[in-house]
Protein backbone atom coordinates (compact mmCIF):
# COMPACT_ATOMS: atom_id res chain seq x y z
CA UNK A 1 0.00 0.00 0.00
CA UNK A 2 2.89 2.52 0.98
CA UNK A 3 4.58 1.55 -2.16
CA UNK A 4 1.42 2.18 -4.37
CA UNK A 5 1.24 5.88 -2.81
CA UNK A 6 4.67 6.26 -3.49
CA UNK A 7 4.46 5.37 -6.75
CA UNK A 8 1.35 7.48 -7.68
CA UNK A 9 3.27 10.88 -5.84
CA UNK A 10 6.24 9.73 -7.93
CA UNK A 11 3.84 9.92 -11.03
CA UNK A 12 2.37 13.14 -9.45
CA UNK A 13 5.32 14.80 -9.34
CA UNK A 14 6.53 13.98 -13.21
CA UNK A 15 3.47 14.98 -14.02
CA UNK A 16 3.78 18.30 -12.04
CA UNK A 17 7.32 18.79 -13.73
CA UNK A 18 6.52 18.17 -17.31
CA UNK A 19 3.46 20.52 -17.14
CA UNK A 20 5.10 23.31 -15.29
CA UNK A 21 2.07 23.57 -12.86
CA UNK A 22 1.06 22.44 -9.92
CA UNK A 23 -2.15 19.76 -9.64
CA UNK A 24 -4.05 19.12 -6.90
CA UNK A 25 -3.39 15.92 -5.62
CA UNK A 26 -7.06 14.61 -5.61
CA UNK A 27 -6.90 15.63 -9.12
CA UNK A 28 -9.49 13.08 -10.95
CA UNK A 29 -7.52 11.23 -13.09
CA UNK A 30 -9.70 11.37 -16.19
CA UNK A 31 -8.83 15.51 -15.33
CA UNK A 32 -5.38 14.84 -15.03
CA UNK A 33 -5.28 12.87 -18.83
CA UNK A 34 -7.35 15.50 -20.11
CA UNK A 35 -4.86 18.13 -18.05
CA UNK A 36 -1.89 16.49 -19.80
CA UNK A 37 -3.45 15.95 -23.16
CA UNK A 38 -3.91 19.70 -23.59
CA UNK A 39 -0.63 20.51 -22.46
CA UNK A 40 0.74 17.80 -24.86
CA UNK A 41 -0.75 19.81 -27.85
CA UNK A 42 0.66 23.25 -27.13
CA UNK A 43 4.20 21.33 -26.12
CA UNK A 44 4.94 19.36 -29.20
CA UNK A 45 4.84 19.76 -33.38
CA UNK A 46 3.22 17.07 -34.81
CA UNK A 47 4.24 15.80 -38.26
CA UNK A 48 1.43 13.95 -40.19
CA UNK A 49 2.37 12.47 -43.20
CA UNK A 50 0.79 10.45 -46.22
CA UNK A 51 2.41 9.36 -49.26
CA UNK A 52 0.38 10.43 -51.45
CA UNK A 53 -2.64 13.33 -50.67
CA UNK A 54 -4.10 12.98 -54.20
CA UNK A 55 -5.02 9.31 -54.12
CA UNK A 56 -7.24 7.22 -56.74
CA UNK A 57 -10.35 6.39 -55.70
CA UNK A 58 -9.50 2.67 -54.58
CA UNK A 59 -6.00 3.09 -53.54
CA UNK A 60 -4.27 3.10 -49.98
CA UNK A 61 -2.03 5.21 -48.74
CA UNK A 62 0.39 4.56 -46.28
CA UNK A 63 0.51 7.46 -43.34
CA UNK A 64 2.56 8.09 -40.88
CA UNK A 65 2.92 10.29 -37.52
CA UNK A 66 5.72 11.37 -35.47
CA UNK A 67 5.82 13.93 -32.43
CA UNK A 68 8.26 16.24 -31.70
CA UNK A 69 9.38 17.93 -28.61
CA UNK A 70 9.14 21.73 -28.78
CA UNK A 71 11.19 22.28 -25.72
CA UNK A 72 12.08 19.89 -22.53
CA UNK A 73 8.89 20.27 -20.93
CA UNK A 74 7.28 18.69 -24.20
CA UNK A 75 10.09 15.65 -24.04
CA UNK A 76 8.83 15.44 -20.32
CA UNK A 77 4.92 15.39 -20.89
CA UNK A 78 5.08 13.47 -23.89
CA UNK A 79 6.52 10.33 -22.05
CA UNK A 80 3.94 11.03 -19.80
CA UNK A 81 0.92 10.91 -21.76
CA UNK A 82 2.52 8.08 -22.90
CA UNK A 83 2.58 5.84 -19.84
CA UNK A 84 -1.21 7.36 -18.75
CA UNK A 85 -2.24 5.67 -21.71
CA UNK A 86 -2.97 8.51 -24.17
CA UNK A 87 -3.54 7.51 -27.75
CA UNK A 88 -4.20 8.87 -31.21
CA UNK A 89 -7.24 9.15 -33.65
CA UNK A 90 -6.83 9.64 -37.03
CA UNK A 91 -10.22 11.03 -38.83
CA UNK A 92 -10.71 11.58 -42.02
CA UNK A 93 -13.13 14.21 -42.30
CA UNK A 94 -15.58 16.11 -45.44
CA UNK A 95 -13.23 19.29 -46.83
CA UNK A 96 -12.89 22.26 -44.62
CA UNK A 97 -16.51 22.19 -42.94
CA UNK A 98 -15.57 22.45 -38.71
CA UNK A 99 -17.53 19.84 -36.88
CA UNK A 100 -18.20 17.67 -39.84
CA UNK A 101 -18.81 13.71 -38.87
CA UNK A 102 -15.71 11.26 -39.34
CA UNK A 103 -15.92 9.24 -42.48
CA UNK A 104 -13.10 7.01 -41.92
CA UNK A 105 -10.89 6.70 -38.37
CA UNK A 106 -8.55 4.32 -36.81
CA UNK A 107 -7.27 4.43 -33.09
CA UNK A 108 -2.99 4.27 -32.85
CA UNK A 109 -1.09 4.58 -29.41
CA UNK A 110 0.91 7.43 -28.86
CA UNK A 111 4.58 7.32 -30.27
CA UNK A 112 7.45 7.50 -27.79
CA UNK A 113 9.74 10.46 -28.10
CA UNK A 114 12.09 9.67 -31.85
CA UNK A 115 9.61 6.77 -33.02
CA UNK A 116 6.96 6.55 -36.43
CA UNK A 117 3.45 5.50 -35.36
CA UNK A 118 2.42 4.23 -39.15
CA UNK A 119 -0.99 3.56 -40.66
CA UNK A 120 -2.67 2.76 -44.21
CA UNK A 121 -5.46 4.72 -44.96
CA UNK A 122 -8.12 2.89 -47.65
CA UNK A 123 -9.79 5.04 -50.12
CA UNK A 124 -12.60 2.55 -51.61
CA UNK A 125 -15.22 3.94 -49.19
CA UNK A 126 -14.80 7.29 -50.13
CA UNK A 127 -16.42 9.20 -53.00
CA UNK A 128 -13.80 11.65 -55.08
CA UNK A 129 -13.79 15.00 -53.56
CA UNK A 130 -11.76 16.85 -51.12
CA UNK A 131 -10.94 15.98 -47.61
CA UNK A 132 -9.34 16.64 -44.63
CA UNK A 133 -6.55 14.07 -42.72
CA UNK A 134 -6.25 15.02 -39.01
CA UNK A 135 -5.76 13.76 -35.42
CA UNK A 136 -7.12 13.96 -31.91
CA UNK A 137 -5.88 12.77 -28.82
CA UNK A 138 -7.95 9.63 -26.89
CA UNK A 139 -7.94 9.64 -22.99
CA UNK A 140 -7.62 6.26 -20.95
CA UNK A 141 -8.96 5.64 -18.67
CA UNK A 142 -12.30 6.18 -19.94
CA UNK A 143 -15.42 5.55 -18.85
CA UNK A 144 -16.42 1.75 -18.54
CA UNK A 145 -18.08 0.64 -21.06
CA UNK A 146 -17.97 4.04 -23.34
CA UNK A 147 -16.19 4.80 -26.00
CA UNK A 148 -12.45 6.95 -25.34
CA UNK A 149 -12.65 10.79 -24.37
CA UNK A 150 -11.64 12.95 -27.68
CA UNK A 151 -9.47 16.23 -27.11
CA UNK A 152 -9.02 17.99 -30.29
CA UNK A 153 -5.76 19.24 -30.93
CA UNK A 154 -5.48 23.21 -29.98
CA UNK A 155 -2.98 25.42 -32.20
CA UNK A 156 0.89 24.54 -30.32
CA UNK A 157 3.16 27.48 -29.47
CA UNK A 158 4.15 27.33 -33.38
CA UNK A 159 -0.11 28.00 -34.53
CA UNK A 160 0.45 24.94 -36.36
CA UNK A 161 -2.60 21.73 -36.10
CA UNK A 162 -1.69 18.67 -37.37
CA UNK A 163 -3.99 18.16 -40.38
CA UNK A 164 -3.11 17.07 -44.10
CA UNK A 165 -5.56 17.89 -47.12
CA UNK A 166 -6.83 14.58 -49.06
CA UNK A 167 -8.49 14.67 -52.84
CA UNK A 168 -9.74 11.38 -53.40
CA UNK A 169 -9.52 11.86 -57.54
CA UNK A 170 -11.59 9.99 -60.24
CA UNK A 171 -9.02 7.44 -62.00
CA UNK A 172 -7.26 9.24 -65.15
CA UNK A 173 -9.28 12.40 -64.79
CA UNK A 174 -7.56 15.72 -65.16
CA UNK A 175 -9.44 18.91 -64.87
CA UNK A 176 -8.73 21.16 -68.51
CA UNK A 177 -9.11 24.71 -68.35
CA UNK A 178 -11.13 26.40 -70.79
CA UNK A 179 -9.81 27.23 -74.34
CA UNK A 180 -8.65 25.02 -77.41
CA UNK A 181 -5.56 23.67 -77.82
CA UNK A 182 -5.12 25.78 -81.33
CA UNK A 183 -3.34 28.72 -80.75
CA UNK A 184 -2.74 31.58 -83.62
CA UNK A 185 0.47 33.18 -84.53
CA UNK A 186 0.62 37.21 -83.47
CA UNK A 187 0.63 39.18 -86.42
CA UNK A 188 4.51 39.80 -85.66
CA UNK A 189 5.71 36.82 -84.90
CA UNK A 190 9.19 37.44 -83.51
CA UNK A 191 11.24 34.37 -85.52
CA UNK A 192 15.16 35.48 -85.20
CA UNK A 193 17.58 35.61 -81.83
CA UNK A 194 20.61 37.76 -81.25
CA UNK A 195 22.92 36.91 -78.36
CA UNK A 196 23.68 39.92 -76.20
CA UNK A 197 25.72 38.62 -73.89
CA UNK A 198 27.50 35.88 -71.79
CA UNK A 199 27.91 37.33 -68.14
CA UNK A 200 28.24 34.24 -66.08
CA UNK A 201 31.25 32.37 -68.20
CA UNK A 202 33.63 34.72 -66.70
CA UNK A 203 32.88 33.11 -63.14
CA UNK A 204 32.05 29.58 -64.51
CA UNK A 205 34.40 29.04 -67.88
CA UNK A 206 34.70 26.02 -68.78
CA UNK A 207 32.65 23.71 -70.36
CA UNK A 208 32.65 20.79 -68.22
CA UNK A 209 29.00 19.89 -66.66
CA UNK A 210 29.43 21.23 -63.80
CA UNK A 211 30.28 24.77 -64.81
CA UNK A 212 27.28 24.74 -67.42
CA UNK A 213 24.99 23.90 -64.60
CA UNK A 214 26.95 26.61 -62.32
CA UNK A 215 26.15 29.16 -65.29
CA UNK A 216 22.33 28.44 -65.95
CA UNK A 217 19.93 31.51 -66.17
CA UNK A 218 17.71 30.70 -63.46
CA UNK A 219 15.42 33.84 -63.64
CA UNK A 220 15.08 36.97 -64.92
CA UNK A 221 13.39 40.03 -63.98
CA UNK A 222 12.74 43.81 -65.20
CA UNK A 223 13.10 46.36 -62.80
CA UNK A 224 13.74 50.26 -62.58
CA UNK A 225 14.77 50.15 -67.02
CA UNK A 226 17.05 47.02 -66.42
CA UNK A 227 17.08 43.29 -66.82
CA UNK A 228 18.49 41.42 -64.15
CA UNK A 229 20.06 38.02 -64.77
CA UNK A 230 20.92 35.42 -61.93
CA UNK A 231 22.67 32.14 -62.04
CA UNK A 232 24.51 29.71 -59.42
CA UNK A 233 24.24 25.91 -58.64
CA UNK A 234 23.14 24.90 -54.90
CA UNK A 235 22.77 21.97 -54.94
CA UNK A 236 26.96 21.71 -55.28
CA UNK A 237 27.84 24.66 -53.22
CA UNK A 238 29.43 27.41 -55.93
CA UNK A 239 28.69 30.76 -55.31
CA UNK A 240 29.50 33.40 -54.60
CA UNK A 241 27.26 34.58 -57.37
CA UNK A 242 27.74 37.88 -59.59
CA UNK A 243 24.42 39.55 -60.22
CA UNK A 244 24.27 41.04 -64.22
CA UNK A 245 21.81 43.61 -65.42
CA UNK A 246 20.83 45.02 -69.08
CA UNK A 247 18.85 48.30 -70.28
CA UNK A 248 15.68 46.48 -70.73
CA UNK A 249 15.17 48.65 -74.37
CA UNK A 250 17.82 47.33 -76.04
CA UNK A 251 19.59 44.64 -74.40
CA UNK A 252 22.40 46.86 -74.53
CA UNK A 253 24.78 48.15 -71.64
CA UNK A 254 25.72 45.09 -69.53
CA UNK A 255 27.32 45.22 -66.63
CA UNK A 256 27.87 43.40 -63.25
CA UNK A 257 26.22 44.53 -60.63
CA UNK A 258 26.93 43.34 -57.18
CA UNK A 259 28.67 39.96 -55.86
CA UNK A 260 25.48 38.12 -53.39
CA UNK A 261 27.08 35.72 -50.39
CA UNK A 262 24.39 32.77 -52.04
CA UNK A 263 25.12 29.50 -53.72
CA UNK A 264 23.23 30.64 -56.71
CA UNK A 265 19.94 32.81 -57.33
CA UNK A 266 16.64 31.73 -58.33
CA UNK A 267 14.13 34.31 -57.94
CA UNK A 268 13.95 38.21 -58.03
CA UNK A 269 10.50 39.89 -56.70
CA UNK A 270 9.70 43.69 -57.18
CA UNK A 271 7.73 45.04 -54.31
CA UNK A 272 6.71 48.45 -54.57
CA UNK A 273 9.56 50.68 -55.81
CA UNK A 274 12.42 47.32 -54.67
CA UNK A 275 14.14 44.75 -56.17
CA UNK A 276 14.19 41.50 -53.29
CA UNK A 277 15.92 38.86 -54.00
CA UNK A 278 15.52 35.60 -51.12
CA UNK A 279 18.71 34.11 -49.98
CA UNK A 280 18.30 30.54 -50.93
CA UNK A 281 21.53 29.00 -49.65
CA UNK A 282 24.54 31.31 -47.92
CA UNK A 283 27.68 29.94 -48.08
CA UNK A 284 29.75 27.65 -46.41
CA UNK A 285 31.48 29.95 -45.13
CA UNK A 286 28.92 32.47 -43.69
CA UNK A 287 26.80 31.59 -40.53
CA UNK A 288 23.82 28.80 -40.60
CA UNK A 289 22.08 30.28 -38.24
CA UNK A 290 20.41 33.18 -40.08
CA UNK A 291 19.21 33.42 -43.66
CA UNK A 292 19.15 36.50 -45.96
CA UNK A 293 17.44 38.92 -47.87
CA UNK A 294 18.80 41.23 -50.58
CA UNK A 295 17.27 44.36 -51.54
CA UNK A 296 18.05 47.22 -54.36
CA UNK A 297 16.85 50.56 -54.73
CA UNK A 298 15.72 52.23 -57.90
CA UNK A 299 18.63 54.60 -57.28
CA UNK A 300 21.26 51.04 -57.99
CA UNK A 301 22.09 50.69 -53.93
CA UNK A 302 22.15 47.12 -52.81
CA UNK A 303 21.31 46.04 -49.12
CA UNK A 304 22.01 42.58 -47.39
CA UNK A 305 19.54 41.62 -44.63
CA UNK A 306 20.72 38.77 -42.68
CA UNK A 307 18.16 38.59 -40.24
CA UNK A 308 15.84 36.07 -41.04
CA UNK A 309 16.39 33.62 -37.92
CA UNK A 310 17.12 30.17 -38.28
CA UNK A 311 16.72 30.13 -41.68
CA UNK A 312 18.78 27.74 -43.91
CA UNK A 313 17.12 28.90 -46.96
CA UNK A 314 15.02 32.03 -48.08
CA UNK A 315 13.17 30.68 -50.94
CA UNK A 316 10.53 33.54 -51.64
CA UNK A 317 9.40 37.27 -50.65
CA UNK A 318 5.72 38.88 -51.10
CA UNK A 319 4.38 42.07 -49.31
CA UNK A 320 0.89 42.07 -47.76
CA UNK A 321 -0.90 44.78 -45.56
CA UNK A 322 2.66 46.91 -45.68
CA UNK A 323 4.27 43.81 -44.24
CA UNK A 324 7.52 41.67 -45.89
CA UNK A 325 7.07 37.89 -45.53
CA UNK A 326 9.59 35.34 -46.36
CA UNK A 327 9.25 32.02 -46.63
CA UNK A 328 12.13 29.39 -45.58
CA UNK A 329 13.20 26.40 -44.29
CA UNK A 330 14.28 25.87 -41.13
CA UNK A 331 15.30 24.35 -37.89
CA UNK A 332 11.79 22.90 -37.24
CA UNK A 333 10.50 22.88 -40.58
CA UNK A 334 8.30 25.33 -42.83
CA UNK A 335 8.56 28.77 -41.70
CA UNK A 336 6.51 31.61 -43.05
CA UNK A 337 8.16 34.92 -41.32
CA UNK A 338 6.94 38.65 -41.24
CA UNK A 339 9.04 41.97 -41.08
CA UNK A 340 7.26 45.48 -39.94
CA UNK A 341 10.54 47.36 -40.66
CA UNK A 342 11.36 46.21 -44.63
CA UNK A 343 13.47 43.37 -43.64
CA UNK A 344 15.70 44.31 -40.82
CA UNK A 345 14.07 42.47 -38.12
CA UNK A 346 11.96 39.27 -38.38
CA UNK A 347 9.37 37.69 -36.42
CA UNK A 348 8.06 33.94 -36.99
CA UNK A 349 4.31 34.25 -38.33
CA UNK A 350 3.50 30.61 -38.59
CA UNK A 351 5.21 27.67 -38.25
CA UNK A 352 4.19 23.94 -39.78
CA UNK A 353 6.53 20.69 -39.06
CA UNK A 354 4.72 18.79 -41.14
CA UNK A 355 5.61 20.91 -44.46
CA UNK A 356 9.39 19.94 -43.89
CA UNK A 357 10.25 23.79 -46.28
CA UNK A 358 7.77 26.81 -46.91
CA UNK A 359 9.01 27.22 -50.49
CA UNK A 360 6.36 29.32 -52.81
CA UNK A 361 4.53 32.60 -51.61
CA UNK A 362 1.91 34.90 -53.12
CA UNK A 363 -0.45 37.00 -52.43
CA UNK A 364 -4.56 36.61 -52.79
CA UNK A 365 -6.95 39.20 -53.36
CA UNK A 366 -8.61 39.12 -50.21
CA UNK A 367 -4.98 39.91 -48.01
CA UNK A 368 -4.04 36.80 -47.82
CA UNK A 369 -0.94 34.83 -48.63
CA UNK A 370 -0.84 31.58 -50.64
CA UNK A 371 2.18 28.93 -49.49
CA UNK A 372 3.45 26.26 -51.07
CA UNK A 373 5.74 23.98 -49.53
CA UNK A 374 8.70 21.68 -50.66
CA UNK A 375 6.41 18.77 -51.19
CA UNK A 376 3.66 18.97 -53.98
CA UNK A 377 1.62 15.80 -51.78
CA UNK A 378 1.25 18.34 -49.06
CA UNK A 379 -1.02 20.44 -51.09
CA UNK A 380 -0.86 24.22 -49.96
CA UNK A 381 -1.56 26.52 -47.19
CA UNK A 382 -3.28 29.91 -46.73
CA UNK A 383 -2.24 32.72 -44.18
CA UNK A 384 -4.69 35.22 -43.03
CA UNK A 385 -2.30 38.23 -41.61
CA UNK A 386 -3.37 39.45 -37.97
CA UNK A 387 -2.56 42.65 -36.19
CA UNK A 388 0.89 43.58 -35.51
CA UNK A 389 1.78 41.21 -32.38
CA UNK A 390 -1.06 38.74 -32.99
CA UNK A 391 -0.55 35.56 -34.73
CA UNK A 392 -2.41 34.82 -37.98
CA UNK A 393 -4.40 31.66 -39.05
CA UNK A 394 -2.50 29.09 -40.95
CA UNK A 395 -4.58 26.79 -43.24
CA UNK A 396 -4.38 23.59 -45.45
CA UNK A 397 -5.70 24.63 -49.31
CA UNK A 398 -7.48 21.17 -49.87
CA UNK A 399 -6.18 20.66 -53.42
CA UNK A 400 -4.25 18.79 -56.05
CA UNK A 401 -1.34 21.25 -57.32
CA UNK A 402 -1.04 19.08 -60.25
CA UNK A 403 -3.79 17.18 -61.18
CA UNK A 404 -3.23 14.87 -64.35
CA UNK A 405 0.49 14.47 -62.93
CA UNK A 406 2.61 11.82 -61.22
CA UNK A 407 4.48 14.24 -59.19
CA UNK A 408 7.73 13.46 -57.13
CA UNK A 409 7.31 13.53 -52.95
CA UNK A 410 9.90 16.42 -53.08
CA UNK A 411 8.30 18.34 -56.35
CA UNK A 412 6.92 22.11 -55.81
CA UNK A 413 5.63 25.06 -58.00
CA UNK A 414 7.74 27.29 -60.24
CA UNK A 415 7.20 30.93 -61.22
CA UNK A 416 3.96 31.23 -58.35
CA UNK A 417 2.43 34.25 -60.31
CA UNK A 418 -0.51 36.08 -58.75
CA UNK A 419 -2.92 36.79 -62.09
CA UNK A 420 -6.65 37.72 -62.51
CA UNK A 421 -8.72 36.17 -59.75
CA UNK A 422 -5.79 33.38 -58.70
CA UNK A 423 -2.34 32.47 -59.43
CA UNK A 424 -0.66 30.61 -62.21
CA UNK A 425 2.47 28.14 -62.03
CA UNK A 426 3.95 25.59 -63.36
CA UNK A 427 6.41 22.48 -62.03
CA UNK A 428 9.66 23.09 -60.47
CA UNK A 429 11.91 20.68 -62.65
CA UNK A 430 13.72 18.22 -60.36
CA UNK A 431 17.72 17.58 -60.78
CA UNK A 432 19.11 16.24 -63.36
CA UNK A 433 16.52 16.76 -65.69
CA UNK A 434 15.21 20.30 -66.55
CA UNK A 435 13.27 19.13 -69.85
CA UNK A 436 10.81 16.19 -68.41
CA UNK A 437 10.31 14.58 -65.55
CA UNK A 438 10.25 10.91 -65.79
CA UNK A 439 8.86 11.48 -69.32
CA UNK A 440 5.71 14.13 -68.20
CA UNK A 441 5.49 17.55 -69.00
CA UNK A 442 5.32 20.57 -67.14
CA UNK A 443 2.21 22.52 -67.78
CA UNK A 444 -0.03 25.62 -67.26
CA UNK A 445 -1.65 25.59 -63.84
CA UNK A 446 -4.09 28.10 -62.85
CA UNK A 447 -5.23 27.88 -58.96
CA UNK A 448 -8.47 29.83 -58.49
CA UNK A 449 -11.28 30.01 -55.73
CA UNK A 450 -9.18 30.25 -52.41
CA UNK A 451 -11.29 28.47 -49.81
CA UNK A 452 -13.30 25.41 -49.21
CA UNK A 453 -14.17 25.22 -52.86
CA UNK A 454 -10.29 26.09 -54.57
CA UNK A 455 -9.75 24.38 -57.87
CA UNK A 456 -6.50 23.90 -59.83
CA UNK A 457 -7.00 23.21 -63.98
CA UNK A 458 -4.74 22.76 -66.50
CA UNK A 459 -4.55 25.42 -68.86
CA UNK A 460 -5.47 23.21 -72.20
CA UNK A 461 -3.08 24.43 -74.85
CA UNK A 462 0.22 23.87 -72.60
CA UNK A 463 -1.19 20.10 -70.86
CA UNK A 464 1.58 18.89 -72.79
CA UNK A 465 3.82 21.11 -73.11
CA UNK A 466 7.33 22.27 -71.55
CA UNK A 467 6.83 25.43 -68.93
CA UNK A 468 9.73 27.27 -68.28
CA UNK A 469 8.95 30.53 -66.85
CA UNK A 470 5.87 32.82 -66.22
CA UNK A 471 5.75 36.25 -66.84
CA UNK A 472 2.79 38.37 -65.53
CA UNK A 473 3.05 42.06 -66.85
CA UNK A 474 0.32 44.56 -67.03
CA UNK A 475 -2.52 42.14 -66.78
CA UNK A 476 -0.90 39.78 -69.35
CA UNK A 477 0.33 36.36 -69.10
CA UNK A 478 3.70 35.35 -70.73
CA UNK A 479 4.82 31.77 -71.36
CA UNK A 480 7.97 30.56 -72.46
CA UNK A 481 8.36 26.73 -73.25
CA UNK A 482 10.96 24.44 -74.53
CA UNK A 483 10.69 21.59 -77.15
CA UNK A 484 13.80 19.58 -78.33
CA UNK A 485 14.64 20.20 -82.23
CA UNK A 486 15.64 16.35 -82.36
CA UNK A 487 15.94 13.85 -80.33
CA UNK A 488 20.23 13.87 -81.30
CA UNK A 489 21.81 14.82 -77.92
CA UNK A 490 23.03 17.84 -77.41
CA UNK A 491 21.07 19.67 -79.94
CA UNK A 492 19.11 22.68 -80.32
CA UNK A 493 15.71 23.68 -78.57
CA UNK A 494 12.99 25.38 -80.13
CA UNK A 495 11.67 28.29 -77.99
CA UNK A 496 7.75 29.60 -78.01
CA UNK A 497 6.43 32.42 -76.02
CA UNK A 498 2.47 32.81 -75.59
CA UNK A 499 0.31 35.40 -74.23
CA UNK A 500 -3.04 35.94 -72.85
CA UNK A 501 -4.89 38.99 -71.20
CA UNK A 502 -7.30 35.68 -69.34
CA UNK A 503 -5.85 32.10 -69.99
CA UNK A 504 -8.71 31.76 -72.47
CA UNK A 505 -7.58 33.90 -75.61
CA UNK A 506 -3.44 33.24 -76.38
CA UNK A 507 -1.54 33.96 -79.12
CA UNK A 508 1.76 32.94 -79.75
CA UNK A 509 4.26 35.49 -80.19
CA UNK A 510 7.99 34.25 -80.84
CA UNK A 511 9.50 30.66 -82.29
CA UNK A 512 13.17 30.80 -82.41
CA UNK A 513 15.60 28.08 -82.45
CA UNK A 514 18.30 28.27 -79.55
CA UNK A 515 21.56 26.57 -78.79
CA UNK A 516 20.71 25.16 -75.09
CA UNK A 517 17.54 25.20 -73.08
CA UNK A 518 15.29 27.96 -72.77
CA UNK A 519 14.60 28.14 -69.27
CA UNK A 520 14.03 32.10 -68.03
CA UNK A 521 12.00 34.94 -69.65
CA UNK A 522 11.44 38.60 -69.43
CA UNK A 523 9.25 41.07 -71.60
CA UNK A 524 9.66 44.51 -72.37
CA UNK A 525 7.43 46.56 -74.87
CA UNK A 526 8.67 45.44 -78.19
CA UNK A 527 10.91 42.12 -77.48
CA UNK A 528 11.43 39.24 -75.16
CA UNK A 529 14.89 38.36 -73.74
CA UNK A 530 15.32 34.76 -72.83
CA UNK A 531 18.44 33.10 -70.64
CA UNK A 532 19.78 29.56 -71.27
CA UNK A 533 20.47 26.62 -68.99
CA UNK A 534 22.12 23.47 -69.07
CA UNK A 535 19.84 20.74 -69.21
CA UNK A 536 20.97 18.03 -67.42
CA UNK A 537 23.95 17.84 -64.25
CA UNK A 538 25.34 15.11 -66.58
CA UNK A 539 25.16 17.54 -69.97
CA UNK A 540 27.29 19.97 -70.99
CA UNK A 541 25.36 22.62 -72.76
CA UNK A 542 27.98 24.93 -73.62
CA UNK A 543 25.59 28.00 -74.46
CA UNK A 544 24.29 27.79 -71.21
CA UNK A 545 24.25 31.11 -69.57
CA UNK A 546 24.28 32.59 -72.95
CA UNK A 547 21.02 35.47 -73.28
CA UNK A 548 19.16 36.55 -76.63
CA UNK A 549 17.00 39.12 -77.34
CA UNK A 550 13.99 37.98 -79.67
CA UNK A 551 13.15 40.04 -82.38
CA UNK A 552 10.90 39.70 -85.92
Amino acid sequence: MHRDRGAALCRRKLLVAALGTMLPADLDPLDKARTTARTLAEQTAVRLDLSTCYPAQGATAEGSVEFTPLDAAGAGVLRQASAMGTGLRIRVLRGNQEGSPSLWELDLPLPAPGKVATFRLPTAGLAPGRYRLTTDLTLSPAPSGKEPIIVPFSRNKLGSIPELPLVVRVPGHVPVGTGGNKVPDSARLLTHAEQIGDPFRQNFHTDDPADCQARSVWDLQQFAGRIFAGCGDWNNNRGPITLWSCDAASGKDGRSEVVVREESVEQFRVLGDSLYLPGIDALAADTKTVGSLYRRSRNGDWERYESVPDALHVFDVARAGGRLYVTAGGQRGGVLFVSDDGGKTWNTAAENLAAYRFWGLAPLPDGSLLIVPASAKQGAFRYRPAPKGARGELKPVFCDLFPGLRAHPRQTTLRLEPFINGVVYTVRPLAPDLLRQKGQPRPLYYLTGIGPEVEVRVIAPFADRVVTDIVVREGRCHLLTATPASTRPGDRFIAEIFDSPDLVRWNRRARVSLPAFPNSLEASKDSYLVGLANRSRTSADTASGSLWRLRP
